[in-house]
């Protein structure tokens, strides 16, 4: 029997294409107003192809941190079992997916982000200020950790996104890259109730839900004593908050100091226990919800590790977690942190000198099949003395780690081997819960109202937005712009302007002009 043909080279589209058809299989959904590459589904969250090309699973409105986590999870598991139908098919698809934020060969040369969004009562400007510090701060637990051949990096960074933030607040999010956006996007951002959602991309793409437990549930934490009208982070405010947030990043054990504005120097421990303090009579009044005493509890306990030793943190925080794995690569090969930093700066080096055929070539010894011009290359690369100190062994051997972190973060690969070895600890997030959220929504809020909606309606003509269902055909709406209500109630959709509708896409612009 002859082994199945692969398939050719494809656009990512295409895959995107693939993987679609089989979330559909295995999920009721609607389709998405706004575009033909995306749909809802049971969950109450969105998949599709988002700006340049990159798939986007976006979770459903969650009233806790632990839900985040969990739904995080689940969507992870969505798409693998989309993977795994498609290899699956009589002429298997193989296709890689990974979850992060950075080329690892090329980290500065491109970045894909991890949003947050939470509703936040006081203006965005104000809530801003007096949150940037924490956001700065809180790099230990809210990134993935990266190798690094950042000239003042030990070989190591915690966090992916830091290196692309560049101002402290801005409206912008793929460019000039704020710690704080303040913009909102579109008329949903805002409303009548008196909330705007954030917008936050600072904080990486994890695989380890402690991480995405704690992140979401210290930010929500802070932003709901601001919503009650408390002010916090006065003492703390940063002199460069992007220039601390670059440091911190680049020091695993957390020893890096900045400046304050007003000129004493606070490592990111000092700044994340200064708004501790400032959250521990809020959440002791026995006023907020339960979650926020069990996060309190985990963010100092979390803060204690940190402080004495991070790599405790190793079952529950990717940073560290990949701190340990590459630690004992490198003891088993006789390395010292200082030798793989200096061999990371070459590679990167070459990566920004020569193509990556030609890097293959050097580090294969073989420049057969290089054109002339990439064989002159190939003898100038291999008789540069700093190379050569390095030595050919030594990088492969950085490759080999690099190839690694990006398994690391495939789903199904080293991550996923690992927790279901048991050598991950989710704190917070258990398997019986994550099966559930694969098809089941978050209860009491519009997430489900949406997907008792996706279950009545899947295969019907009907629509579906993070703020309506619709039906064009029958010119009838289901108004989902309060997210805290599972209330629904199907009403007449009166489209006002001609000429009608003939596209999803032009029905989404009505319905945009009648919830404003």
């Amino acid at each position: 029997m002859s082994s199945p043909q692969p398939w050719p080279s494809r656009r990512r589209d295409q895959f995107h294409s693939w993987l679609l058809d089989a979330v559909q299989a295995d999920h009721r959904w609607l389709t998405d107003v706004r575009t033909p590459t995306g749909i809802y589904i049971d969950n109450g969250s969105r998949y599709y192809l988002d700006a340049g090309n990159h798939n986007e699973f976006s979770s459903p409105e969650s009233f806790t941190p632990r839900q985040i986590a969990v739904y995080d999870r689940a969507n992870e598991r969505n798409l693998l079992r989309a993977k795994t139908a498609l290899q699956a098919r009589p002429r298997p698809i193989e296709l890689r997916i990974t979850k992060n934020n950075i080329n690892f060969s090329l980290p500065d040369s491109a970045s894909w982000g991890q949003h947050e969004a939470y509703t936040c009562w006081i203006p965005l400007e104000a809530a801003a200020v007096q949150l940037i510090p924490h956001l700065a701060s809180r790099v230990a637990y809210a990134g993935a950790g990266c190798l690094s051949a950042h000239p003042d990096a030990m070989g190591f960074e915690v966090s992916q996104r830091a290196r692309h933030m560049k101002r402290s607040t801005g409206k912008e999010t793929q460019h000039d890259r704020a710690i704080f956006c303040t913009r909102a996007w579109k008329p949903s951002d805002v409303s009548e109730a008196g909330w705007v959602r954030t917008n936050l991309i600072c904080k990486d793409s994890q695989r380890c839900s402690f991480g995405m437990y704690l992140t979401y549930g210290v930010t929500g934490l802070l932003l709901m004593i601001m919503n009650e009208g408390h002010k916090i982070g006065g003492e703390v405010q940063l002199k460069d908050p992007v220039a601390a947030m670059r440091s911190f990043s680049l020091d695993p054990w957390m020893k890096t100091r900045a400046p304050l504005a007003g000129g004493e120097e606070v490592t990111a421990i000092d700044i994340q226990r200064a708004y501790l303090r400032e959250a521990q009579p809020h959440v002791e009044s026995g006023e907020y919800p339960d979650w926020t005493a069990e996060v309190f509890d985990h963010w100092s306990a979390t803060l204690d590790q940190l402080e004495s030793n991070p790599l405790r943190l190793a079952d529950r925080l990717d940073t560290y977690l990949k701190l340990t794995i590459y630690d004992h690569l490198l003891k088993r090969a006789g390395l010292s942190w200082e030798e793989l930093h200096g061999t990371l700066q070459g590679l990167d080096h070459m990566r920004h000198t020569a193509p990556e055929p030609v890097i293959r070539a050097l580090l294969n010894e073989n420049p057969s099949g290089l054109d002339e011009g990439a064989q002159a290359l190939f003898q100038q690369l291999a008789k540069r003395t700093d190379l050569q100190r390095v030595g050919l062994d030594r990088l492969r051997f950085a490759v080999r780690l690099q190839a690694l972190e990006l398994n690391y973060h495939e789903l199904g690969g080293l991550f996923d081997q690992m927790a279901d070895a048991g050598q991950v600890d989710p704190v917070v997030v258990t398997p019986d819960e994550v099966e559930l959220a694969m098809y089941a929504p978050p209860a009491g809020g519009r997430a489900e109202a949406r997907s008792k909606s996706i279950a009545e309606y899947h295969g019907q003509p009907w629509v579906c937005d993070w703020q309506y269902v619709a039906n064009q055909a029958e010119e009838k709406w289901i108004d989902l712009r309060d997210p805290f209500t599972d209330r629904r109630q199907v009403t007449a959709l009166t489209l006002e302007y001609p000429p009608r509708p003939s596209r999803p896409s032009e029905l989404a612009d009505v319905l945009v002009r009648i919830v404003e």
